[in-house]
């Protein structure tokens, strides 16, 4: 892996960490039905990605 996709999937594990991380805050407050939305769609998507495959835009 270039060192490009290595940026690129250090990316994606931060998103990772941040849903994670908002699921479990929105559970802990009672918002069970969007901890559970954000996991299964969020998280199953970037399950799946590979980093090389996907279009990025600098900012």
């Amino acid at each position: 892996m270039n060192e490009i996709d290595q940026l690129r999937n250090k990316t994606l594990q931060e998103i990772n960490a941040w849903c994670y991380k908002r699921a479990s805050h929105l559970s802990i407050t009672g918002h069970d039905k969007a901890a559970q939305a954000l996991t299964e769609e969020h998280m199953e998507l970037l399950q799946n990605v590979n980093p090389e495959n996907l279009l990025w835009v600098g900012t």
